[in-house]
């Protein structure tokens, strides 16, 4: 798959993720997400949909909730780790990741504004581990 397409996955695979999390909540616990408990049950309500093929190159995989940390998984069906450019895919998503976590509505108020890093996992078409980039309230800028 060429840089461009897999950056393009990509990032489609995280907004598919928070959308389908992001509207999971209110009806669970409401507009504020705290506890691991919490998370823990959102993603399990999440889960009950996926796997969910998203295209030709994606499937979303498992959601999880844990230790104030909400982790999307993404299965690349295509790419084979050992021909993946890791450091490319993480330099061309880790800022696209921030600002589209840290601007949406569907994960700021919700997740990073009550402490919860926002992590987007990626595995081949074999199941082996190419990244993980984490978004953390920290990284986000303080809203007017």
């Amino acid at each position: 798959m060429a840089n461009v397409a897999t950056r393009l996955v990509m990032f489609g695979a995280a907004i598919l993720g928070a959308v389908a999390v992001r509207a999971a909540w209110p009806h669970l616990f409401g507009p504020r997400v705290m506890s691991s408990e919490q998370l823990a049950a959102g993603a399990d309500t999440v889960n009950r949909q996926l796997p969910m093929t998203i295209d030709a190159e994606t499937k979303a995989i498992h959601v999880a909730g844990f230790d104030h940390v909400l982790e999307y998984q993404y299965q690349l069906v295509n790419v084979a780790a050992a021909a993946a450019d890791t450091a490319v895919m993480r330099a061309g998503f880790t800022p696209r990741l921030r600002n589209i976590a840290c601007t949406s509505p569907n994960t700021r108020p919700t997740f990073l504004d009550h402490g919860v890093t926002m992590r987007y996992t990626y595995v081949d078409r074999d199941h082996r581990p190419l990244l993980s980039i984490d978004v953390t309230p920290g990284d986000c800028r303080p809203t007017p």
